[in-house]
């Protein structure tokens, strides 16, 4: 069986998943639709697999391959890329985060709604399927008449390490104070400032706990203000840009991870890899990877996006806790390594793509994880 996968560049979120179905599959080409010389994505774009569709002597052969191919997978692609597969009505997906990051009223906006008919909503009855790297992908889609039973959770697989739980979490204890981190671009969507509200909050109360925010970006200098004027110094520190291994490295010694990110985050990677670092997770409930990975109470604590006071509850409760902390934790890692990592993801899709073929009935192939149908779920959901 031959697999396809276009999109602008392989980045560092689908390079193990391309590895996997390289693997998987009897031939698997990534056809890169961005330029070659892509700044950041340089070394991960150096594999056997990948064709460049912006070299004239590539250009021919991949859309071949995109018309011959028995699956095509869609990323960020040119949509004459997806028209061109669906003449031939043969076995595709899309893969995409949400498309109304800024409101779902954006629907009526006319030049909007006809990009998302023109990419996907126009084929409904053909042979294509979604893959949902949001969680709220699905109802986007059906406020335009696209089924919900055509949807699947899929997300982002970065690397998930294989944990030794027991010395992990000896790991943990050893902090002489309750380590809480957060981590990711200081942009404005990501809400780093929650992050030095909770540690306030936590100072008033008298808690022993350290704060280390990972990461630079515009709010930076704005952060530090906030932490200076709140006498905050003590309890929070700031790391600057760190390697993704040193990322890493700060979560396995955390006890508790920030996820603050409001719904303008199509997936926020940094959640699976706190998780599979056994960090007790307090998350938003709008950023696109939540729902799919985080069961409230169970390896995980979400809050309504925006209600700060909410937000630091929980962080409290955390403080105050350590049983549950560990437990969440404990749970976060495990649900990780069994269900959402490019391995399991990559075997899944291949079992999809098997019953799809012969037009099966999928509705109970699996249960939750990557390729379960993705359920009609809005915004409001959590409340």
């Amino acid at each position: 069986m031959k697999l396809v996968f276009v999109s602008n560049m392989l980045n560092h979120h689908q390079v193990l998943l391309c590895n996997e179905y390289n693997h998987l599959f009897d031939s698997f080409l990534f056809v890169a639709c961005g330029r070659k010389d892509a700044i950041g994505y340089v070394r991960a774009q150096v594999a056997e697999y990948v064709s460049y569709y912006s070299l004239p002597e590539e250009k021919a052969r991949a859309e071949r391959e995109i018309v011959e191919a028995d699956v095509v997978i869609f990323g960020a692609c040119p949509k004459k890329l997806i028209a061109l597969r669906m003449q031939t009505d043969r076995l595709s997906f899309l893969y995409s985060e949400r498309f109304f990051k800024k409101g779902t009223w954006r629907r009526f906006l006319p030049g909007t709604r006809k990009k998302v008919f023109d990419r996907i909503v126009r084929y409904k009855s053909k042979n294509i399927y979604i893959l949902c790297a949001s969680a709220y992908l699905s109802h986007d889609l059906k406020l335009l008449g696209f089924p919900v039973t055509k949807c699947y959770k899929w997300g982002y697989f970065p690397e998930v390490k294989k944990q030794d739980i027991q010395e992990l979490f000896q790991h943990k204890k050893n902090n002489k104070k309750t380590s809480i981190s957060w981590a990711g671009r200081l942009i404005g969507l990501k809400h780093p400032e929650y992050a030095v509200y909770a540690a306030e909050r936590l100072r008033q109360g008298d808690y022993e706990f350290e704060l280390t925010i990972i990461g630079e970006g515009i709010m930076e200098s704005r952060l530090k203000q906030m932490v200076r004027d709140k006498g905050l110094g003590a309890f929070v520190h700031f790391t600057g840009s760190l390697t993704p291994k040193e990322v890493r490295d700060h979560m396995e010694a955390s006890d508790i991870f920030l996820f603050t990110s409001d719904r303008h985050e199509g997936w926020g990677a940094v959640l699976n890899e706190s998780m599979n670092s056994g960090c007790a997770v307090v998350a938003s409930h709008s950023a696109g990877a939540v729902p799919f990975l985080i069961k409230d109470g169970e390896n995980g604590l979400i809050y309504a996006s925006g209600n700060l006071d909410e937000f630091v509850q929980k962080v409290i409760l955390l403080m105050e806790n350590n049983t549950l902390r560990e437990r969440l934790g404990r749970n976060a890692c495990e649900s990780l390594s069994r269900h959402w990592n490019a391995q399991a993801a990559a075997r899944r899709l291949r079992n999809l793509i098997n019953i799809l073929s012969v037009r099966g009935d999928v509705s109970g192939i699996y249960r939750e994880g990557p390729c379960s149908l993705a359920e009609d779920l809005d915004d409001r959901w959590y409340r």
